[in-house]
């Protein structure tokens, strides 16, 4: 069904000492099952309010995920959350393409810029809708990159990584 219902999910990737039962590194690979849920991951605290304000006015079943830790706020532009907003591209570059979910932007972008110090050119987006995925974004990426990652905090059966390949090889790239 589609219950217009919030799902506001701590703990989202792997969380220390909270124990085996409170980890969420599989979370991302449950809600992508559920039909027509959306699943949005905020990559900072600012992004966070924005998403829970969003979802607050849809008619939907919506899922959100962040970490259990106290909140990061990233020097980042902060577009308004929805369906044309799918992503932020964080850092243009021409040799690699980085897709990135949730609180491991801050680590991608550090990653990214020891990489051009190496004369590797990356570049970053940060997908905020994990599902649906905007297939308007990922035919630009599939035209333009060889090399693309996708860096999550879940597992690689049924997470981003695994939507991204299955929309790729469904759509011929």
């Amino acid at each position: 069904s589609n219950a217009p219902v919030i799902l506001a999910i701590d703990r989202a990737g792997i969380v220390g000492m909270d124990g085996e039962t409170h980890n969420g590194q599989f979370d991302l690979s449950i809600f992508r099952m559920f039909p027509q849920m959306t699943v949005l991951v905020p990559s900072d605290g600012r992004e966070l309010e924005l998403m829970l304000e969003w979802a607050y006015s849809q008619k939907k079943a919506v899922a959100i995920r962040y970490p259990r830790d106290e909140a990061l706020y990233l020097d980042i532009e902060h577009p308004p959350i929805d369906e044309e907003n799918s992503f932020v591209n964080i850092q243009a570059g021409k040799d690699v393409l980085f897709i990135v979910v949730g609180s491991m932007l801050d680590s991608v972008i550090k990653a990214g810029e020891a990489a051009k110090a190496k004369g590797v050119e990356c570049a970053i987006i940060s997908l905020r809708f994990v599902k649906p995925l905007d297939s308007e974004l990922l035919h630009l990426i599939g035209k333009k990159y060889s090399k693309i990652y996708t860096i999550e905090d879940g597992t690689i059966i049924g997470g981003l990584g695994s939507a991204v390949e299955e929309w790729m090889m469904d759509n011929g790239y």
